[in-house]
């Protein structure tokens, strides 16, 4: 143990790879120096609350993740965003206490098909900019009660093998949700009922081949302020009355959609 000042820090051997040296303030972990493998993550340390890979000199981490990273069953951050990890995203479902999941601009090629189950605490999730194969959102999502901000940006959400590539049915019970983008993926079917998301302020669907829109679409969503549904290859359908609910709106994106009809009486009022 070392103090600097008024500050306590436990140098920790998180990653047994030459010249890494980790240091640990408070159980809260970022790894500082390179080389970096995230292989060599070591599981066994109790207690730890955040572990974060961030780049460091533009070279970031490489390898892949420990098959039991959800054994470091306290954590609440987990941030190993915009570094070159490939493999799979290991089984999660231990990680009953994290809030934050941020893997995004990686190189990851598969999820785990229970991803989300046992992960109550979750409220951000980001996975953006992974080369996945094939994959849907799983209906283990459901399980995210206290979920605020759900990030899938381009990461190959389609129909494929074994796999519909549409959204499930239960999204719209997340009512903790405040962001929910997943544009530039290839999701299929139906827009689902997303009523329930009071909270919502941010829905961003666009480029993608969603093939309808609920008839309540807008309905109990006075949170929404940005909403981006273009270039969907919908069949012809017209903005619902229902859109005056969204009194918070700011932006209405609904580009290249195939919106038919007349311009709803609530944007000649207002």
């Amino acid at each position: 143990m070392a103090v600097f000042g008024a500050l306590v820090y436990y140098h920790v051997e998180l990653l047994m790879c030459k010249n890494v040296i980790v240091i640990a303030k408070d159980k809260e972990v970022m790894c500082r120096y390179e080389p970096l493998s995230a292989s060599c993550i070591d599981t066994t340390i109790s207690g730890l609350s955040s572990l974060s890979l961030p780049i460091r000199q533009g070279k970031g981490v490489t390898g892949t993740l420990p098959p039991d990273l959800g054994k470091l069953s306290e954590l609440i951050v987990l941030e190993f965003f915009s570094n070159k990890i490939s493999g799979p995203i290991p089984n999660l479902s231990g990680l009953t206490h994290l809030q934050t999941l941020n893997l995004r601009d990686n190189l990851f090629d598969s999820t785990p098909k229970n991803l989300f189950s046992g992960m109550n605490s979750l409220q951000e999730v980001y996975l953006n900019n992974n080369p996945f194969p094939a994959w849907e959102i799983p209906e283990t999502v459901k399980e995210t009660t206290s979920l605020k901000n759900l990030s899938l940006i381009n990461c190959n959400i389609r129909q494929g093998k074994g796999v519909t590539g549409t959204l499930p049915p239960d999204l719209g019970k997340l009512s903790e949700l405040i962001v929910l983008e997943f544009f530039s993926n290839k999701i299929s079917g139906p827009i689902p009922n997303l009523s329930g998301l009071t909270h919502l302020q941010t829905l961003n669907l666009r480029d993608n081949l969603f093939d309808s829109t609920p008839k309540n679409l807008f309905s109990g969503m006075n949170s929404l302020q940005e909403v981006y549904l273009d270039n969907n290859p919908f069949p012809a359908w017209e903005i619902p009355e229902t859109v005056k609910e969204t009194t918070s709106l700011k932006n209405l994106s609904l580009i290249n959609c195939n919106v038919t009809g007349s311009i709803p009486n609530f944007f000649k009022k207002n």
